[in-house]
């Protein structure tokens, strides 16, 4: 993993809510590293268990921390603007709600986005409830499960596309990364914004002005409450910031209208959301592939696909000469993508490359078909990496999270291995074991223990067997059976 090449300040201004700024400085100190410091300032909160949490943060002495609180309320705008002002000279920063929660690798993404090109002005990353920048449904709030490990998101951004880093027309201020260079040559905030909403949309605006980019950080994800802090005041500024933000940038709502209707980013947010879906669903992927002439065949597949949609995920390949489109079947809902194939690229080469992409598991061809290798794991985080490793190693994979449902899979699939987490939640892999060895059926199939460190980084550890040679393991008992 790269680190942030430059000094970086995180200014969370907090007024009230302290379960979620709980939660969001947890965060942050659990999922980033780099040379960072975190600021917190209190805007004179009325709710005494704000004060109660920053306490048990000073308690930490955390070196990377530091706290502050305004003896009167002023706001987010001059919140934010104080919190620049005792940022590190020459340091990049980070303006964060205290709503939101990071997940792991965030501030490199955002430095990596910055590093990419000077004149990056601000950086917005991809969020649940972002406005523009939201997935899956863009410009609306996607509800976040709670305890669903939101770094599945960001790994399935990561495998949806190389960062891009796309024009916006606007950031959005629940998590706004700001160049120092921008800072010194148009300054902080606009005061008259009072305590808050459209000083970034105005900052935004007069970066563009300068020679700016405002950007999309394409592979960084950011949960957001939204709202937590403003409370039942939050339409009354709105409205009342809106008409300021007009008077000064009458074309401003024209240019963000123009990029909704043209949603350059809808394709990037269905590849995300197909392989999140992929990363969270566990279910067996199958590509039909038809011609493009319509007929019996591909009346006779669309009906398969329909009636076993809860088994598996489909993917109908229509094929019209060089030009391909690819329909993705979920939950009675299609999704398209196209696709060409290079005059030198050979068929084989092009449909493997679609099923890679989809996470669609092959054989080679001429070769007998790949093992299968049952996955017991409940942490999500965890079971999306092993899978990834196991089917770049040959393997068809699938994943459970219990001991009843390995014992159904391993009956249903006979796989040739199954890799078992020691510390699955209410049990342990040793009672899954106990399962697997007492059914005549399964009492045969190789199994291989192991359990994934609590530090997860890109090549995790399990126990003290690097994933690497975990996989080898795997590999040995499959052969083995």
């Amino acid at each position: 993993m790269s680190l942030p090449q430059r000094p970086i300040d995180v200014v969370v201004p907090i007024h009230n809510a302290a379960d979620e700024l709980r939660r969001c400085v947890e965060s942050v100190l659990a999922h980033t590293e780099g040379d960072y410091r975190l600021l917190l300032i209190d805007d004179a909160s009325t709710d005494a268990r704000v004060a109660q949490v920053l306490h048990d943060i000073e308690a930490r002495a955390l070196s990377q921390v530091a706290l502050f609180v305004n003896a009167a309320n002023l706001g987010f705008t001059l919140t934010a603007n104080r919190g620049i002002q005792m940022a590190r000279p020459g340091s990049d920063v980070v303006l964060l709600n205290s709503d939101t929660e990071v997940t792991k690798g965030w501030l490199d993404a955002l430095a990596r986005c910055a590093g990419a090109d000077p004149s990056i002005g601000t950086i917005t990353p991809f969020s649940n409830n972002a406005e523009i920048c939201s997935l899956p449904r863009f410009c609306e709030n996607n509800p976040w499960p709670p305890g669903r490990d939101a770094g599945l998101m960001t790994l399935a951004l990561e495998q949806a596309a190389a960062p891009s880093y796309p024009e916006l027309p606007t950031g959005v201020g629940f998590c706004l990364y700001i160049r120092r260079a921008l800072l010194d040559a148009i300054g902080s905030f606009d005061p008259e914004f009072g305590l808050g909403y459209g000083e970034e949309n105005d900052r935004c605006v007069r970066a563009a002005a300068a020679g700016y980019r405002n950007v999309l950080c394409d592979d960084a994800f950011v949960l957001h409450l939204g709202g937590s802090s403003f409370g039942e005041r939050r339409r009354d500024l709105a409205e009342r910031n809106m008409r300021i933000l007009l008077e000064r940038h009458p074309r401003y709502l024209e240019i963000v209208h123009d990029f909704i209707e043209a949603d350059p980013l809808r394709s990037l947010r269905e590849l995300a959301a197909a392989h999140y879906r992929i990363l969270t669903e566990r279910l067996p992927g199958v590509l039909h592939v038809v011609h493009g002439h319509g007929g019996g065949t591909e009346y006779h597949v669309r009906a398969l696909t329909l009636a076993s949609r809860e088994a598996f995920r489909h993917y109908l390949l229509i094929a019209v000469g060089d030009q391909w489109q690819l329909e993705e079947h979920d939950d009675g809902a299609m999704r398209s993508y196209n696709f060409s194939r290079l005059p030198e690229e050979s068929y084989q080469a092009f449909l493997a490359g679609i099923c890679a992409r989809f996470s669609i598991d092959l054989p080679a061809s001429g070769a007998a078909a790949a093992p299968w290798a049952l996955l017991v794991e409940d942490d999500e985080h965890a079971r999306a990496l092993l899978e990834l490793r196991l089917r770049a190693a040959g393997f068809h994979c699938q994943s459970v999270a219990t001991a009843e449902e390995a014992l159904v899979q391993a009956r249903r699939r006979r796989p040739s291995v199954i890799l078992v987490d020691m510390l699955l939640g209410g049990s342990d892999g040793h009672d899954v074991l106990r399962v697997l060895r007492a059914d005549p059926a399964t009492a045969a199939i190789p199994v291989v223990m192991a359990t994934m460190a609590a530090n997860r980084q890109t090549s995790p550890s399990l126990g003290a067997v690097a994933l690497d040679d975990l996989v080898a393991e795997v590999a040995k008992a499959a052969r083995s059976a």
